[in-house]
């Protein structure tokens, strides 16, 4: 239910923060882990599980154009490492995908791109490695979108700020599907961000809910992190309201603290609320969560994470969700 959810938070996208690179850069994460979920309430089975968790594999790179304009250019694809990649498994997914321009003015990419109600949200409170949805923020688990076109301002004394179209071209869409903006400010360890995402009536991002699809609605988001020695702290909250009054209203806030008790080791917390409110639905999704990575080297870790989730969920047809527990045990390498 909360990726479909999590859809109608909208669609924008952010081009990709990109470095001129002299070359093509290939570049990857191996992450799995062995995962074991219990349900809660009645006839709620229990699983064991080696998963992967969220790999992937890209090329980017860029070229000098001359006066002081570059082409820019990025393909990453979700990999599925755990060998589960045949008949309708598919072991590649696409993340990104998009090229563009850079230079003195910023960046202008076109393709499937970062979207800002991600990266200057809730991206803050996304710092879990296993498969752990976050029900309280609507956008962690859908960070890009394709068919966007996105501008991506230089920064200024620590500001950045962007704005993104989705222009799909199905019939009986609007001619702009989704707008999506976001600025977000970075100081040494403060960073604080905010976004706004407009959908007009039957854009392409429709909200799973009843009688929802292609609905007019706004989306505002804000969050940011700061950390202070070994202590770490991160915060999200989001809105989403429906210009159909029978539709109300989706929220959600989180937070997350993390502690560096050695060089190599980080104790990670998070809790969080996901509410929907309206004429035909009402849930609410409560979870809170603990975790620990240790870092062999700059670019390997391993880690432990437990998440409990608590859910109720009321419709004519359907009835309680009562959530479920969730274990991981894992390694990840970057390269």
């Amino acid at each position: 239910m909360q990726k479909s959810i999590v859809a109608l938070a909208v669609a924008g996208v952010l081009a990709a923060s990109a470095v001129a690179q002299a070359e093509t850069t290939l570049y990857g994460s191996a992450r799995i882990g062995v995962e074991y979920v219990q349900g809660k309430g009645s006839g709620k089975d229990s699983s064991w599980d080696v998963a992967n968790q969220a790999s992937r594999l890209g090329v980017k790179g860029s070229e000098d154009l001359g006066g002081g304009l570059s082409a820019i250019y990025q393909y990453e694809f979700g990999v599925n490492i755990d060998g589960n990649g045949t008949g309708a498994n598919n072991p590649w997914g696409q993340r990104l995908s998009f090229v563009g321009l850079q230079g003195g003015f910023g960046t202008v990419a076109l393709g499937r791109q970062y979207r800002p109600a991600y990266t200057f949200v809730s991206q803050y409170t996304d710092i879990f490695n296993g498969n752990i949805t976050n029900p309280y923020s609507l956008t962690s688990n859908d960070q890009r979108m394709g068919n966007a076109v996105a501008y991506v301002t230089p920064t200024f004394s620590g500001f950045t700020a962007a704005a993104a179209v989705l222009m799909d071209g199905a019939a009986n869409r609007e001619d702009v599907d989704a707008f999506e903006a976001g600025i977000g400010y970075s100081n040494g360890p403060l960073n604080l961000g905010f976004s706004y995402s407009y959908q007009p009536k039957n854009g392409a991002a429709v909200p799973s809910i009843a009688n929802a699809g292609g609905a007019e609605f706004s989306h505002y988001g804000i969050g940011g992190s700061y950390a202070m020695g070994p202590f770490s702290v991160g915060a999200s909250y989001e809105y989403t309201d429906f210009d159909d009054s029978d539709l109300g209203s989706i929220q959600g806030y989180g937070v997350v603290l993390g502690f560096d008790v050695m060089p190599n080791t980080t104790l990670r917390g998070t809790y969080g609320n996901f509410h929907i409110d309206s004429d035909a639905l009402y849930d609410n999704q409560e979870m809170w969560g603990l975790g620990v990575e240790h870092r062999l080297s700059k670019r390997t870790m391993v880690y432990i994470e437990y998440v409990d989730s608590d859910q109720t969920y009321d419709a004519a047809t359907a009835g309680a969700k009562p959530g479920s527990d969730y274990t991981t045990i894992g390694m990840r390498h970057d390269f």
